[in-house]
């Protein structure tokens, strides 16, 4: 069921730029953090499609941090332990953010709430 939503081109650069850089925040540090700033500076604005947009890809943002500090604390519980098992959780999690990225960015190409 696709929406027939009229979209700003404008804001639709916006939103494909944040998920960009979200992706690449899997990589580097620096563009998770602009992809974040970029969503919160212009969630106000656009379609009702875009902002539930930008505010998932705030969301993922928020989410990708508390799985960093899970994965620190998995981390250390694993060297206490002397396990390999946390490396598994930790690429799961991982697994999961970026699934969730991918979906965000083709659900917007064909016009559809995250």
């Amino acid at each position: 069921m696709s929406q027939n939503v009229q979209i700003n081109p404008s804001q639709d650069l916006t939103v494909k730029a944040s998920y960009i850089l979200l992706a690449l925040g899997f990589f580097f540090l620096l563009p998770i953090f602009l992809s974040v700033l970029l969503a919160y500076l212009s969630r106000s604005r656009g379609s009702e499609l875009e902002r539930k947009h930008l505010q998932y890809i705030i969301h993922i943002f928020w989410q990708s941090i508390f799985y960093a500090i899970l994965s620190v604390i998995i981390l250390l519980i694993g060297m206490l332990i002397n396990s390999i098992w946390p490396l598994f959780l930790i690429l799961v999690m991982e697994i999961h953010l970026i699934f969730k990225t991918i979906r965000g960015i083709i659900r917007f190409g064909e016009n559809r709430a995250p």
